[in-house]
């Protein structure tokens, strides 16, 4: 099994949410802001349809 890279994220009121952002340090690193927007927003509940 390898590794995969996450990101915790705080909510509005609190709620924790794991952001998987990649499974290769590599692709963490090259990882770019808008690209972790776009995963963040498909996370959030009521938005996963954006």
């Amino acid at each position: 099994m390898g590794k995969i890279f996450q990101v915790i994220v705080l909510g509005f009121k609190g709620e924790k949410f794991a952001i998987d952002v990649a499974k290769e340090e590599k692709h963490f690193n090259e990882m770019t802001v808008l690209e972790f927007k776009k995963k963040l927003i498909s996370k959030l509940p009521g938005y996963s349809g954006i």
